[in-house]
């Protein structure tokens, strides 16, 4: 039996959620992956909850025939709430549709965080692997919580930002400028442990860019985001491009392993960064791209395994035809 006291104290809970209006929309705000403004059919839903939730009240009062009214008209509406938007269909304009290969138009062009203008080509290395990060600079919690990853990420990382990759972020709200590019640049910058990475800070650049040249961009990236009332719905990653500026690799997420990124680095760098132990730990392990990390190929280790026993064998046999051959006069 629902107590009067307890359906009160579950209404206030609601009213004190940050920033929500139902604890639903509290829980797909706050889950890390989708950022983007609360759509009206979770608006409809909470109040139609509400409703039904005093109707209890009501009902218990003896106003039995008002709240059978609030509950018959939530059923009439609900779903033409739901024909006339679709709770889904934010969702499935927004995410991300990469095909790894793809080749990035580097002929783009952006403007950097000091107001430099150049080409994309220009902004990334042409002799090294790249991380690239689409954000955009006024985003209220998702593109901060990317960011602080990524930053927790090269302070992490062993591999050297400057002299082993380059790290450039993109933003995809054309309102963004260098004043917007340069305040996160020093934000985040001023973040990362040089004692740790040995990092060089200009390696991490911020750019931003018109509409002309970041939609054809995030595009190729596969990267699908929605503006909507001067925000955006959008989901977090960040792309592995190899020296030409080619995708070798995706990450989703705000947090990223070590190892993954490692080995998608070396992979981006056709062999040109790592140690040899990176390069054999990439014959034994393959992304998976359901469970969105590197696993274990037993395939892979199987195939490593069987060449150095056939190299073993080799070497064996050799020495053994080594020492039954007749001495030479």
């Amino acid at each position: 039996m629902i107590q009067e006291g307890e359906v009160r104290n579950h209404l206030s809970g609601l009213h004190r959620r940050e920033g929500s209006s139902s604890s639903l929309a509290a829980f797909i705000q706050n889950r890390g992956v989708f950022s983007g403004p609360q759509t009206a059919i979770s608006q409809f839903l909470s109040i139609s909850y509400k409703i039904f939730v005093r109707g209890i009240l009501w009902g218990r009062r003896g106003s039995g025939p008002l709240f059978s009214m609030f509950l018959a008209v939530t059923l009439l509406v609900l779903p033409g709430a739901y024909a006339l938007e679709d709770p889904g269909k934010e969702l499935k304009e927004v995410g991300l549709s990469t095909v790894n290969g793809t080749e990035l138009d580097l002929t783009l062009e952006f403007v950097d965080e000091d107001g430099i203008r150049a080409p994309l080509r220009e902004f990334l290395s042409s002799e090294k692997p790249n991380i690239l990060i689409p954000a955009y600079y006024d985003c209220p919690r998702l593109c901060g919580l990317l960011l602080t990853g990524v930053t927790e990420l090269l302070n992490t990382l062993t591999l050297t930002l400057g002299e082993d990759y380059r790290v450039v972020t993109v933003s995809f709200n054309p309102q963004d400028g260098p004043e917007s590019a340069k305040r996160i640049a020093s934000e985040f910058r001023g973040k990362l442990v040089f004692d740790a990475t040995k990092a060089n800070e200009g390696e991490w650049r911020f750019l931003s860019g018109d509409e002309e040249n970041i939609v054809p961009l995030m595009k190729s990236l596969g990267f699908h985001y929605k503006e909507d009332e001067g925000e955006f719905a959008h989901v977090a990653a960040i792309f592995l491009l190899s020296p030409q500026g080619m995708i070798s690799q995706h990450l989703a997420g705000i947090n990223f392993p070590y190892r993954d990124v490692r080995l998608a680095l070396v992979e981006a760098s056709q062999g040109k960064i790592g140690t040899l132990l990176d390069r054999a730990l990439l014959f034994c392990y393959r992304f998976d791209d359901l469970q969105g990390k590197y696993t274990w190929a037993a395939f892979g280790f199987v195939r490593t395994g069987a060449g150095m026993t056939l190299l073993a064998l080799v070497l064996f046999f050799g020495f053994l035809r080594k020492r039954e051959s007749p001495p030479s006069k």
